[in-house]
């Protein structure tokens, strides 16, 4: 799935990172979040190389599954989360005025 768009051509030069390599890579940052020397020191490649890696594997991966993983909501989708969202509110606010209440009472109280 992934695999034809990260895929690089060897030269005469070099031979090119595969891309078993190259998702490894990108995931191990994405996973750890360590710094691209660090990946660059485990994984025997330059810092510029993971730098050059790591954005553009996770461009692939993002343009092969954003359609599967993240479809586009339909408007019945978003009066759906919008009432969801005012009934959060509505609770918020009435939580918030029942406790400013009792604030109130018990200071009144005293």
């Amino acid at each position: 799935m992934v695999g034809a768009r990260i895929t690089r051509i060897d030269n005469n030069y070099r031979e090119s990172i595969s891309p078993v390599e190259r998702l490894a890579i990108c995931l191990r940052f994405l996973a750890t979040g360590d710094s691209y020397r660090t990946i660059g020191f485990s994984f025997r490649v330059g810092r510029s190389t993971v730098a050059g890696i790591v954005p553009s594997v996770a461009q692939a991966i993002w343009d092969c599954l954003v359609r599967e993983n993240m479809p586009v909501p339909k408007e019945e989708d978003w009066r759906a989360i919008a009432a969801e969202f005012l009934e959060r509110l509505h609770r918020a606010q009435v939580r918030s005025s029942t406790t400013t209440r009792i604030h109130i009472q018990l200071y009144s109280w005293l």
